[in-house]
């Protein structure tokens, strides 16, 4: 059994697959963007520049002799089918188009006597995420089938408030009731496990060779416990900030010198339909850089693109544990910092220079 048939029978787990009824018909075609640009290809998208000429095709990929024609249609119907053989008509050696739901029966029998052009729907896209840009792969699958971009984000907003409260002097001593503690130290345990899981997981990919198919799906798998640590720190995050305002401001200002909240920084990709355009301008942006870069190295773009793409299975993977490691660590040194000035005894000075949240 070859690589893609073991993939297409973890993806028939519902663990793994995308609600495509989520994206429109833009939001896919600027994955699609996204997918062939960073394979190399210069990408124009036809249907955002110029509908009215765009004949057939949403988007045309073109890199030296190879170009493509790609089409979009979330649900192909018998009226769709005079798109099919103007697409099938065009000049490009390949023809593309893509769809997300069942097509009618009509056009099912118009498919089948099309020779000259590729059908795929949006699941065989992911297949081809996995074979070419594993990376785009396991950002798809970050952000469709868990929840831990939006958990880590919304945890991230919450500390970036309370690194942001307003403050003013005040001869004034903060305390935590016995109910904050508690919640400060459920924040401390998701901290530690997200800080260490993911710490242990990185030195087992790291010191593993490439890893496999079968690596992969536990990766995935191990991805969904990492939503069951995250999904309730948000609240917990929120609650400590709505009881104790006037302590976290305190400790931020006694604390601003550190430079643990860096770690906020790096996030993995979140390609929910709201955000794919954005990330699209990240992605062509990169890929300039990038060309600049190998062109002086006598590099073939489009063949180096695809080596990275195809190889860096485990740099992806540990590319993603990376960004809960940090936070996780930010995490767990933010709560120290917390415990520490509860029990007083680590900040001295918060004893001469005392704040109040205004």
């Amino acid at each position: 059994m070859d690589s893609i048939d073991r993939f297409n029978l973890i993806h028939s787990e519902q663990i793994f697959r995308i609600n495509w009824k989520d994206y429109s018909e833009p939001d896919i075609q600027d994955l699609l963007d996204i997918y062939y640009t960073s394979l190399g290809y210069d990408v124009i998208n036809w249907h955002e520049r110029d509908r009215a000429n765009e004949n057939a095709a949403d988007l045309t990929a073109k890199y030296g002799k190879k170009d493509i024609a790609i089409a979009v249609k979330l649900s192909p119907s018998k009226g769709d089918r005079e798109q099919v053989s103007d697409l099938a008509d065009r000049l490009e050696k390949r023809k593309i188009y893509y769809y997300v739901n069942q097509p009618t029966k009509a056009f099912d029998e118009k498919m089948k006597k099309q020779e000259n052009v590729e059908f795929k729907n949006m699941d065989s896209f992911i297949q081809d995420c996995y074979k070419n840009n594993i990376s785009l792969f396991f950002d798809i699958m970050l952000c469709n089938n868990t929840t831990l971009s939006k958990d880590l984000n919304q945890a991230k907003y919450v500390i970036l408030k309370m690194f942001s409260l307003k403050t003013k002097k005040a001869n004034k001593t903060f305390a935590l009731s016995n109910e904050s503690l508690r919640i400060l130290w459920r924040i401390k345990d998701i901290s530690v496990q997200l800080h260490k899981c993911s710490e242990q997981l990185m030195i087992f990919y790291d010191n593993r060779g490439e890893p496999t198919h079968e690596d992969v799906k536990r990766f995935l798998i191990q991805l969904k416990c990492f939503e069951l640590i995250m999904q309730n720190l948000p609240g917990f995050l929120n609650q400590f900030l709505e009881k104790n305002k006037g302590f976290i401001s305190q400790n931020v200002k006694n604390t601003c010198e550190d430079s643990d909240w860096l770690y906020l920084v790096e996030r993995p990709a979140d390609l929910k339909p709201e955000n794919i355009s954005k990330y699209l301008k990240l992605t062509k942006s990169n890929l300039e850089k990038y060309k600049r870069a190998v062109v002086k190295k006598d590099i073939d773009i489009v063949d180096e693109l695809n080596r990275v793409s195809k190889n860096n299975r485990k740099e992806a993977m540990v590319s993603i544990l990376r960004y809960f490691y940090l936070f996780g660590k930010f995490l767990e040194q933010r709560t120290d910092a917390f415990f520490s000035q509860s029990i007083g005894g680590r900040y001295e000075r918060a004893n001469r220079d005392f704040t109040e949240f205004e």
